[in-house]
Formats: C-alpha cells, sequence, structure tokens
C-alpha cells in the first residue's frame, strides 16, 4: 500500500513538474517562440537620464523585430497581458512580414493603446499571459508568454548584461 502510494506521488509529481516546463523555462536567453518555432535573437538595450529602458531584439533566423520601452516604474514586475496596469507605462511592438505578424502592445497608465489587426483599439491584444521586466546587478530580462488574439502562441526571453547596456545622458 505505501509503494502504491509513493508511486502515485511521484507519477503526480512528475506530471506536474513536465506541464510546468511547458512555459518561458523551456527557452534560452534572446529566443522566441512563436506558434510553436523557436528563433534565436540578438538583443540590445538603452538606459536614459530618466530610468526608462529601451530594448531592440531582431532576429538571427527570421526576419523579425522587438521593440520596448518600460519606465522606471515598470520595472521588477510581473504584469497580466490582458489587463491593463495603473500607474506604469510600458509598450512592446512586434514587425515581421516574414511571420505575417505585426503589433504594438501599449499599456499606457491602465489604458491600452497600440493594437493588432482584427483587435479593437483599447483593447489587449492577448487573451492571457504575463511580462515580466527585470532591472537588476545581472542584467535586463523581459520574459514573455502569451497567447495573441489570433490564437496564436507567443513567449520570448529577451536578455542584456549589465555591462553591455549601453547608457544615454
Amino acid at each position: 500500500m505505501k509503494a502504491t502510494r509513493l508511486m502515485m506521488f511521484v507519477a503526480a509529481a512528475t506530471m506536474l513538474f513536465v506541464s510546468c516546463g511547458k512555459d518561458n523555462l523551456d527557452l534560452e536567453n534572446n529566443q522566441l517562440r512563436y506558434d510553436g518555432t523557436i528563433y534565436n535573437m540578438q538583443s540590445t538595450a538603452m538606459c536614459d537620464a530618466m530610468g526608462y529602458i529601451d530594448f531592440t531584439s531582431v532576429g538571427q533566423d527570421a526576419d523579425f523585430t522587438i521593440y520596448g520601452v518600460f519606465d522606471n516604474n515598470a520595472l521588477n514586475r510581473t504584469y497580466n497581458l490582458a489587463v491593463a496596469t495603473e500607474g506604469v507605462h510600458y509598450n512592446i511592438d512586434f514587425i515581421s512580414e516574414a511571420l505575417a505578424l505585426n503589433f504594438s502592445y501599449d499599456n499606457n497608465d491602465g489604458a491600452f493603446y497600440g493594437g493588432m489587426e482584427g483587435v479593437q483599439r483599447g483593447e489587449s491584444i492577448f487573451s492571457k499571459g504575463t511580462c515580466t521586466v527585470t532591472n537588476d546587478n545581472d542584467g535586463f530580462l523581459v520574459t514573455l508568454d502569451g497567447t495573441l488574439k489570433n490564437g496564436k502562441e507567443m513567449a520570448f526571453k529577451a536578455y542584456v548584461p549589465k555591462a553591455q547596456i549601453q547608457t544615454m545622458q
């Protein structure tokens, strides 16, 4: 009886571990997963005098560019991509003819601006997901994992080591 319970516990723990592995943890730094395909990218970041951080990620395996800007209040937080967040401004733009996807995701103090084909103005372009932005002694990291309203899943990790973050005066 004890062996059966132990085996059931191990099986349950294994299933939980495997299901948890289906998020951004399977991406390395500077990778994008869109619609099930993983692409490598090169990322850069710049910090201005007011504490805003701009980042750019450019595709290595496919022609795409991700641009983002986070104000200093938006750093070191996790966001629900489907719900606008008050008190912060951040935006992420994605441009790619090769992947047939272009969008502007703009959370501006509790309201959505920007857009994507097929999504009404003022709504999030994501039906679900999270975005975590971290700026610390290791560097700048944006981790996004969500489902766009076109039904396709998108995840990326854009990372720039602290020593490579440019400073703008």
